[in-house]
């Protein structure tokens, strides 16, 4: 396994207390394997990553584990630090306007980085970001590298964005939200582009993302989150085709599709819970349908069905039976 993460909870300080974002989540990532963590604003999917990278902001407090390759990550030195963030993780961001400095060209904002730590000439690091700009779509490299980000459009960032993001060669690419900004057509082919990297390259990718659709389509298996907690991990195609928890079900009946009229487009009563917020017993229990009086007693611990993992009092019977 090369991302192994075990019962991680983070809390965050506010004012004088701490409120708990990330209730307890244990996932993992083998190599070459894609993974989508999906759910609503607020249900920890970013923090989750910042734990990974140990970017939580001053004053965190984790507890649980997060190991890279065997290695605690929480352990390391801050050489050893530096060292798993610039050759091991590739960071791609929702927006990458945010993250591209717009008064310098791409060009500098490519080989800021590898200038660091790379001894090569500059010319032969220019080609190599060259040619990753061509591997990710972009026909005219030299072009690009010559121009400022307000001259690219938002999909031709993103495949920047991409291209720095690889720069280093990694192992692990985390995507956060990385289509959430660009128009549903440049979506579908800047996620296509990272289902072609991960092969092509043997990466492994953590895909955040509010889209189902996006994630049954790429990832290899989809992992749902709530109220800081895993609900339910299935492979992608299952979970799409068959959900078993009501969180789950929930997400997929709510989304739009061409293929069906609605007078109402069904949705999840009630507002999506932040891990502090959480009642006693399973967090989704007032917004779920399928409550029972056990729900609002005991949260549910994750447990495997077949394929699936589920954290729901439903069992066996929220798949139908199987």
């Amino acid at each position: 396994m090369l991302l192994d993460i075990r019962n991680l909870i983070v809390e965050l300080p506010v004012g004088r207390e701490l409120r708990r974002i990330v209730a307890d989540v244990s996932l993992g990532i083998g190599e070459g394997e894609s993974l989508a963590l999906v759910g609503e604003s607020g249900s920890g999917k970013s923090m989750t990553t910042k734990a990974i990278t140990r970017t939580l902001p001053a004053g965190a407090r984790v507890s649980g584990e997060v190991r890279f390759d065997g290695r605690l990550v929480g352990a390391m030195s801050e050489r050893e630090l530096e060292s798993y963030r610039r050759e091991q993780i590739g960071l791609i961001y929702q927006d990458p306007r945010a993250h591209i400095n717009p008064v310098r060209r791409i060009e500098d904002f490519l080989l800021e980085g590898l200038l660091l730590f790379d001894t090569r000439p500059r010319a032969v690091l220019r080609q190599k970001v060259a040619d990753l700009l061509q591997e990710v779509g972009i026909a005219d490299p030299d072009r690009c590298l010559g121009s400022y980000p307000h001259q690219l459009s938002g999909g031709m960032l993103q495949r920047v964005a991409i291209a720095a993001a690889l720069s280093t060669q990694p192992r692990l690419l985390l995507a956060d939200e990385s289509t959430t900004a660009l128009d549903v057509t440049t979506q579908a082919e800047v996620a296509l582009l990272l289902k072609q990297l991960q092969t092509r390259r043997g990466l492994s990718v953590l895909f955040i993302t509010h889209d189902l659709d996006l994630a049954a389509q790429i990832c290899d298996r989809t992992a749902v989150m709530y109220a800081g907690r895993i609900v339910e991990m299935q492979p992608s195609r299952a979970l799409y085709a068959a959900p078993a928890h009501p969180y789950t079900k929930g997400l997929l009946q709510s989304r739009p599709s061409v293929d069906r009229r609605y007078e109402r487009l069904p949705t999840l009563p009630g507002s999506p819970t932040p891990a502090y917020e959480a009642p006693a017993g399973c967090p989704f229990a007032p917004r779920c349908t399928e409550r029972m009086p056990i729900c609002s007693a005991e949260v549910p611990p994750l447990k495997s069905h077949g394929v699936a993992e589920l954290a729901c009092h439903l069992g066996a019977a929220a798949r139908g039976g199987n």
